[in-house]
């Protein structure tokens, strides 16, 4: 059920699957940002785990937890969350990212102030623990065509998309049939239609 008085500004849906170590950290990412309105719906794809313990834990009535009965995939899970959700704006967040500080409000402003706006891309930080040092990256993107999409196909993660609720449906969400690249099809099939924004900042 829908805590809010109204629609929350953005629905984060959040694939996991065996992440116990991870999603609190992803979660506490989302809790954190400032002056936005989210509800979180974690999709826990049959984990193993604690996952659900951990998430359960987190004392928060704007987090909605489902468990599937077997072990599906990312794209059923996210396509799940997604029929859940209660907001225009849709994020996909797997639950091994985090959401760097003032990154939502940033983006939810853009998305209010270009209503042609159907879906956006951002530039984002890889991050990863060594055993010596960590490593570290901003990757920085810009304005891609179509043609260009079709051509390089690798876009950018899942994680940094944003689309409206009603487009998502209209393409269709993830196609489950595809055994592989999701996140390129779902990018095509945004940039297809109307052109996916590049929106400039780090997601």
């Amino acid at each position: 059920m829908n805590q809010f008085s109204s629609a929350p500004e953005i629905s984060i849906i959040i694939p996991t699957y065996n992440r116990a170590e991870m999603i609190k950290d992803t979660i506490n990412s989302i809790l954190n940002q400032n002056d936005c309105t989210s509800e979180i719906i974690v999709i826990d794809d049959c984990s193993t785990d604690n996952t659900g313990e951990i998430i359960k834990s987190i004392d928060n009535q704007n987090i909605y937890y489902y468990k599937l009965q077997s072990n599906s995939g990312s794209q059923v899970a996210r396509n799940f969350g997604s029929e859940k959700a209660n907001a225009d704006l849709l994020l996909f967040l797997d639950s091994d990212d985090i959401l760097l500080p003032g990154s939502l409000r940033f983006r939810i402003d853009y998305f209010q102030s270009h209503p042609e706006c159907e879906s956006s891309y951002s530039d984002y930080e890889v991050c990863f623990k060594g055993v010596n040092k960590d490593y570290k990256k901003i990757v920085t993107l810009r304005k891609l065509s179509y043609r260009e999409v079709l051509t390089e196909l690798a876009v950018v993660p899942t994680s940094v998309l944003i689309i409206r609720s009603k487009i998502f449906n209209e393409i269709g969400k993830f196609d489950i049939k595809l055994p592989a690249c999701h996140d390129d099809d779902i990018y095509i099939q945004c940039f297809k239609r109307n052109g996916c924004h590049y929106i400039s900042t780090l997601a």
